[in-house]
């Protein structure tokens, strides 16, 4: 494994260097305040953060641009520069066996290895609009397509009131991926791991609920309050965000409702919550009258956190049960089967020492009914030979942050089963740990 000893040896020596503490691009130019006063690492709130989300990304020292009308009314109050960042990242990974013939016609790849520059690419618009309304707009570069498209955004109007006596912040979020508006790390959009292997040599399972997979191809309106630091509670409508294009991410109005408990003492912090999210889609592009495929997402999750100078703890863990009705899909044999049910678990742990070294891991499952056409049955690499998506593994990560907003990241990914199987798997001599990868990755933030 001489490029595994590589990379280790390339780790220790970013370890080895000098620590200097940034500021988060974009919050921290608006705010005056580096990133550990919102963040434990990047991009994990803490009790501070949330609260800076919740409020509309508002909290700091703005100097305001301001216009008054005739009576002497403020109209406008605008941030007087740009609250502009950008964030690369780049890497290696490394498939314990390669699933693809070796072509030269495939950038980067040799063997069971790739190389991704950049692995991804975004630019965001993040901070204030207004004393009242802030934005955090991601926009990533899909080197495929050689276009930016939309990642996670989420613009905010809210405010602030007193209720017999206590605090109550209430708000409207217009986003593009369910749970992105959550300010915990323990739902899908914002959850661990923060980074995966990607393109051809990354082959993960089949099996996933449609709630975690919407990002991007839907938008919402909604609207939250969170009473007296404890109660949060939530309610919004996703539509499909391309109803005349070719594809059909929800037909008509998909609600989702989030409702959590969150307790802050000292330097602790916990919370424990529910959310989910019922949606109707076709398995392609129809016009209304068609049959449809419905799906109803219930989740509960919860979350630990110590944030102390010294020791930074996280403790997560989420799971989601999807119940299916595959009407149309089975009209089209596409599935075998009209009804079915998903689970999805996830559970990690993350320290760091001065926010300098980290260790994380996490385990994570999802289990599903057998349907040979849904989960391919006897296709090699990406399908099941038993016609089930059952999978489950860990996600083993180290990283080093010589600065607040660069990353250095280490990550093994192990399977125990894949695709309903641990050894020849999808009927073809494929074998669970075949899939194993290993990613090293730089994360770098402006």
């Amino acid at each position: 494994m001489p490029r595994l000893r590589w990379m280790v040896l390339v780790f220790s020596l970013f370890v080895s260097g000098t620590r200097q503490a940034w500021a988060v691009p974009s919050f921290a130019r608006q705010t005056g305040m580096d990133c550990s006063a919102c963040h434990t690492v990047f991009p994990e709130l803490n009790a501070f953060g949330r609260q800076f989300k919740l409020t509309g990304y508002n909290v700091g020292s703005v100097s305001w641009i301001t216009a008054s009308d005739a009576q002497g009314n403020t109209r406008v109050k605008l941030s007087p520069f740009p609250p502009l960042a950008g964030m690369f990242m780049a890497g290696q990974q490394f498939t314990a066996k390669n699933p693809n013939p070796v072509s030269p016609t495939v950038a980067g790849a040799d063997g069971g290895g790739s190389n991704s520059f950049p692995s991804q690419f975004s630019l965001f618009y993040a901070g204030a609009l207004s004393p009242n309304m802030g934005a955090f707009i991601q926009a990533t570069y899909d080197s495929a397509s050689g276009v930016f498209h939309f990642d996670n955004s989420d613009i905010r109007y809210t405010g602030r009131t007193d209720v017999l006596g206590t605090d109550l912040i209430y708000g409207v979020s217009i986003n593009n991926n369910p749970t992105v508006q959550d300010v915990w790390n323990s739902t899908p959009a914002w959850g661990f791991p923060y980074a995966s292997p990607s393109g051809s040599l990354a082959i993960t399972p089949q099996g996933g609920t449609q709630i975690e997979g919407l990002g991007g191809a839907v938008a919402s309106l909604g609207a939250y309050a969170y009473w007296n630091d404890w109660v949060y509670a939530e309610a919004s409508i996703y539509r499909s965000a391309d109803p005349l294009g070719t594809s059909y991410a929800i037909q008509g109005a998909a609600p989702y409702w989030r409702v959590a408990v969150q307790d802050d003492w000292d330097d602790h912090a916990a919370e424990i919550g529910t959310f989910g999210m019922a949606a109707n889609t076709y398995p392609t592009a129809a016009p209304n009258g068609f049959t449809q495929d419905n799906f109803t997402d219930f989740g509960v999750d919860s979350q630990y956190q110590y944030v102390g100078d010294d020791h930074l703890l996280t403790l997560k863990g989420s799971w989601i049960q999807e119940s299916q009705s595959w009407n149309a899909s089975a009209a089209n044999a596409l599935a075998s089967q009209s009804y079915g049910k998903i689970h999805r678990l996830k559970m990690d742990a993350t320290y760091y020492y001065h926010r300098l070294l980290g260790a994380s891991a996490g385990y994570f499952s999802v289990d599903a009914n057998q349907d040979n056409t849904l989960y391919q049955q006897g296709v090699a690499v990406n399908g099941s030979q038993s016609g089930v998506p059952n999978s489950n593994g860990m996600i083993y990560e180290l990283n080093y942050l010589p600065w607040y907003n660069t990353k250095f990241s280490l990550q093994y990914t192990a399977y125990n089963e894949f695709n309903g199987g641990t050894s020849n798997y999808d009927g073809n001599g494929r074998n669970a740990w075949d899939n194993n990868i290993f990613m090293f990755q730089g994360w770098f933030l402006y």
